[in-house]
């Protein structure tokens, strides 16, 4: 709708019409709401961008549609995405009403993705038993961060990577930790990681599929004027399924920190570029569908599929 001015003759040939003139805004708003099934939407961008050249890492995470605030206690609704980090398109994306519901969603958007041979990342929230066996089910591998909603995990994690203490005449006890370190400069930042991974917890933990674990420690200084201005500090623990025969250390913090480019090359481009949460449409399945089809010029496909629309004419 932004670029129709810019696309009308492309427009014309794709939807087969010769308007004297192009439809209003309104007039896509009504199509989007009352006559385009928002599953077949969904289907034909998830195939399109599944069909196409894939990266190895997928991030998952869940989004608000803020311009369509559909619930009693004016929350809007959710969506939850797997998105190709490296190739930049959304394999896979569901409705998940509320935020409360991504956990339960999560299974099912990973089997929509079709994840063999990717690794899928995602924040603490997606931490859980069944959402890793899911992503196992179907060939692929996952890296999460650990946090107190999983305490007893988070504990023995924490507990194995502490400094150890030998009381006099007692050695260290033996570890097989590996570690890499990378600094990088720039905006007038120093940003310092030290990873460091374990394999002590594989037989102690009850977890699907772990190979794992891993402590990264995140050091950063704010520099002005050749003055150090401001300084921050944070560890964060974790676990992967990803063995050492199929990782290193250095590979394993780039998947951890591939994860933002959900942040930046989906989340950011829907709402600035797009102006997604800017919509305001609170009727039927509209902001769905308006949101599925902006990360992709659906309008490519529409000849494709003759389940698109909900009746032969609008």
């Amino acid at each position: 709708m932004q670029n129709e001015g810019h696309h009308q003759k492309e427009i014309k040939a794709l939807v087969q019409i010769t308007p004297k003139h192009m439809p209003e805004r309104s007039t896509y708003r009504r199509v989007l709401v009352y006559k385009v099934y928002e599953k077949e939407v969904e289907r034909l961008v998830r195939e399109y961008n599944q069909n196409s050249k894939r990266g190895e890492i997928c991030a998952l995470d869940g989004k608000a549609l803020l311009g369509m605030l559909k619930h009693e206690d004016g929350t809007p609704e959710y969506t939850l995405s797997i998105y190709d980090v490296q190739a930049g398109k959304t394999m896979a994306q569901v409705e998940v009403g509320s935020k409360e519901n991504e956990i339960t969603k999560a299974p099912e958007a990973v089997k929509l993705a079709k994840i063999a041979g990717k690794v899928v990342t995602g924040d603490a929230l997606y931490t859980q038993k069944r959402l890793a066996q899911a992503i196992l089910s179907e060939k692929g591998e996952y890296v999460f961060p650990v946090k107190e909603n999983q305490p007893n995990l988070y504990k023995n994690i924490q507990s194995l990577f502490a400094t150890d203490h030998p009381k006099p005449g007692f050695g260290k006890i033996p570890t097989d930790f590996l570690m890499v370190q990378t600094v990088n400069k720039g905006h007038g930042r120093i940003e310092k990681r030290t990873l460091t991974t374990s394999e002590m917890l594989n037989a102690y933990a009850a977890w699907s599929g772990l190979a794992q674990v891993y402590r990264l420690e995140r050091e950063f200084q704010w520099w002005r004027r050749g003055m150090c201005y401001k300084t921050s500090h944070e560890v964060e623990f974790g676990i992967t399924s990803l063995s050492r025969q199929k990782t290193t250390p250095r590979k394993l913090l780039e998947v951890r920190r591939a994860h933002w480019g959900i942040d930046t090359g989906s989340h950011y481009r829907g709402d600035v570029t797009l102006r997604e949460d800017a919509t305001r449409f609170t009727i039927g399945h509209g902001a769905e569908c308006w949101q599925t089809s902006i990360t992709l010029s659906w309008l490519y496909q529409c000849r494709t599929s003759q389940k698109l629309f909900r009746r032969p004419s609008f």
